[in-house]
């Protein structure tokens, strides 16, 4: 059998290369909002010479090799949809997980655990507002959560409506 470190290594090639490959919101030249020392866990700085703003590839790397040094890969399923938690018992703390494969929902399977981490995903479905005149408008209407790169926009007038952190990413990379 491999090493812990070795089989961790490993499960973390498993991993999709890109976000982008499991549907979210990153775009080709996504940096953070904040400094890499402040997302950085307690017990694994970033790695020296990584700017202070990184790129959203170096802070997948950094989350791999995290992963890595305290083999929790082992503990993650991709792919896998929670179907049902029930709080079994109040103390100590204890919760009935009912799981199964993404591509076969029908197969599914329930786990005890002493602890739950509610991880949804909010932001992973665009929030689009009602906009008057939106459907005759001739252009194209493009959310944050669908843009991933400036070349398709090069020569056009581009209106960016919001003014969160996106909008403006968004605004300063079309600028060039």
């Amino acid at each position: 059998a491999p090493a812990p470190a070795a089989a961790a290594a490993a499960a973390a090639s498993e991993v999709p290369e890109t976000l982008a490959a499991c549907g979210n919101s990153m775009y080709r030249d996504l940096h953070t909002n904040l400094p890499a020392p402040v997302m950085a866990f307690p017990d694994l700085d970033f790695p020296a010479g990584e700017k202070s703003f990184p790129h959203h590839s170096g802070v997948l790397a950094y989350l791999r090799a995290y992963a890595a040094r305290w083999d929790l890969l082992r503990m993650v399923k991709f792919s896998t949809v929670v179907l049902k938690v029930t709080e079994t018992a109040k103390s100590p703390a204890n919760y009935s997980v009912t799981t199964a494969p993404a591509s076969n929902p029908a197969y599914s399977s329930t786990s005890s655990f002493r602890a739950i981490v509610a991880a949804n995903g909010h932001y992973s479905v665009p929030e689009i507002p009602d906009l008057r005149g939106a459907a005759t408008f001739p252009g194209e209407l493009l959310h944050s959560h669908d843009y991933r790169a400036p070349e398709p926009f090069r020569g056009k007038s581009v209106v960016i409506v919001g003014a969160g952190n996106s909008a403006v990413d968004i605004a300063i990379e079309l600028r060039g």
